[in-house]
């Protein structure tokens, strides 16, 4: 989406591609929670005010470094739509909430980029939030928010200042200003509309208003008492079916998780992933009751360039002697999968804790067993801590 700022007083025109500008902000948010050194090259400008100071990309990228070490659980999100505001200065402003897992639950802080459009690109060239403002005293000097020529503008939600700020949904598809609009903005864009001037409601019209939400009110009430009764008979069995979905949909979200915390453990300078199964269902070549592979990466180091997958499997325990990894027709489809693509294919089983810090993590080859069972015997070996690395001499993940 592109728009154009016309500032009062200037006599040039300044163009904002939002789009452009999500795409950036959408990989500096993935670059954060993959510990992507490249990302953060792509996305940094060669100079950042970062949080009150004024570092280069290499220290800012060397404190992102710290910062993994330190928090190894680390991972934020964009919970918010994202503000834009131009300022006099050239820089963009994006306003959006950022939370942050702290203690297993999502803290919120209101947070802000700013871009700058520097040799025919976008790149950031400021990161901060406003908890740290504060607490440093640093006050932001950007210049002045650019304006539309003729009209008010509306509050920030992020600052006390006034300024006028263009908001976009999180996938940057809002084209509309006049939703941050007060109604003496709308009376200034529609003259008729401040023409027309007071208009007076007799009391009688508001008196049989009264009455009728009234009659509305007990219509709907004796209507609710008839219904509860057929409510309650079918609440048994909508219960059970509600449970039977909230069980599918938490285990869902718990492999899931397991499956972000399982890429955090491939170093993106040399792995990169992606999610081939819906592509394989799509394309007939798996059917929706068999189970492909959740992860395939390529691995790319000098002149080595090797390719597996990852089948991902998280249990809250170990349980019985014996740990069921698939049933029959499913090991079958992962073999024909190794067989077909000539891709070697590793289970990641995680134990214990929880999914994004599992107490016990074992690397399982697929040929290690067989008829979808392993004992704990056998998996012990095959138990991992750390970062994994593909060993190119004996061509093997490790």
């Amino acid at each position: 989406m592109f728009f154009s700022i016309h500032h009062a007083g200037m006599s040039q025109h300044i163009d904002v591609d939002t789009k452009e500008i999500e795409s950036i902000i959408d990989e500096w948010n993935f670059a954060n929670n993959n510990r992507s050194l490249s990302s953060f090259e792509n996305v940094y400008g060669e100079q950042l005010l970062f949080y009150a100071r004024d570092l280069s990309r290499s220290e800012v990228i060397a404190l992102k470094q710290q910062m993994f070490q330190k928090i190894p659980g680390f991972k934020q999100k964009i919970s918010t739509m994202i503000t834009y505001t131009p300022y006099t200065s050239g820089v963009i402003k994006c306003d959006f909430i950022k939370e942050v897992l702290e203690n297993a639950r999502w803290r919120p802080y209101p947070s802000y980029l700013l871009v700058s459009y520097e040799d025919n690109r976008y790149r950031i060239v400021g990161e901060s939030d406003y908890a740290m403002d504060r607490t440093v005293g640093y006050n932001l000097e950007i210049g002045e928010p650019i304006k539309f020529e003729g009209l008010a503008t509306t509050p920030d939600p992020f600052s006390k200042d006034s300024l006028g700020a263009y908001s976009s949904p999180g996938n940057g598809t809002g084209d509309s200003i006049f939703e941050s609009l007060q109604n003496d903005d709308l009376l200034s864009l529609f003259p008729p509309l401040a023409s027309m001037g007071t208009v007076t409601i007799p009391k009688g019209y508001i008196i049989i208003l009264v009455a009728f939400l009234a009659v509305g009110g007990l219509t709907i009430f004796i209507a609710d008492s008839v219904q509860s009764g057929k409510r309650k008979k079918k609440r048994g069995v909508s219960l059970g079916k509600s449970r039977e979905a909230d069980t599918v949909i938490e285990e869902f979200k718990t492999q899931s998780v397991f499956e972000a915390f399982v890429i955090t453990l491939f170093d993106p300078l040399f792995f990169q992933h992606r999610r081939p199964k819906a592509e394989r269902i799509y394309a007939g070549k798996v059917s929706e009751g068999e189970s492909g592979p959740d992860l395939e990466f390529d691995f790319k180091r000098k002149e080595t360039h090797a390719q597996f997958a990852i089948k991902c499997l998280y249990l809250k325990s170990f349980g019985r002697r014996e740990l069921k990894l698939s049933s029959p027709r499913q090991e079958q489809a992962l073999r024909d999968f190794e067989e077909d693509t000539e891709m070697d294919l590793y289970y990641v089983i995680g134990i214990g804790g929880t999914p994004d810090d599992p107490n016990e993590l074992f690397l399982v080859p697929l040929d290690v067993f067989r008829g979808g069972f392993i004992n704990r015997e056998r998996l012990n070996p095959y138990r991992k801590s750390g970062m994994f690395f593909y060993n190119r001499t004996a061509q093997r993940l490790q």
